[in-house]
């Protein structure tokens, strides 16, 4: 528009970088998306429409492994609740950084890992960041 708001739209840093200037630069397309605030446990969510994504949502990039078949194990979610923080109401938050420390163990590994074990290392942190009380676990 040529207003003076429109004119000093323009001149914004953004409308001067970009061409045109509604273009948003280095979008790509992840292979999953990952909840940054879950109650029960964070999802992971493969892309399979091929979507882009805004940051209320972490974007995931496959290197290497079966991540998805991965993700539901105990010893992921154990991970998670350990990497994390809590917010209130019980919610569970993954910064970008913590979701990167997230443990992806091998399949072998996971085969030696003790399942009742690792359940009730879950529950326990859950009732610590108080999600057990509130969601009746």
């Amino acid at each position: 528009m040529d207003t003076d708001a429109g004119r000093q739209a323009r001149e914004s840093c953004k409308c001067r970088q970009r061409n045109p200037w509604y273009s948003v630069p280095d979008v790509r397309l992840p292979d999953f998306f990952l909840t940054y605030m879950a109650g029960r446990s964070p999802r992971l969510v493969r892309n399979c429409a091929k979507a882009t994504c805004t940051n209320a949502l972490h974007v995931v990039h496959i290197r290497r492994g079966p991540l998805a078949d991965l993700w539901q194990t105990p010893y992921v979610q154990l991970s998670c609740e350990i990497e994390g923080h809590a917010l209130g109401g019980g919610f569970l938050k993954l910064e970008p950084r913590e979701a990167a420390r997230v443990v992806l163990p091998s399949a072998r590994s996971l085969s030696r890992l003790p399942a009742l074990e690792l359940d009730d290392a879950i529950s326990t942190m859950r009732r610590w960041r108080h999600y057990a009380s509130q969601a009746g676990i």
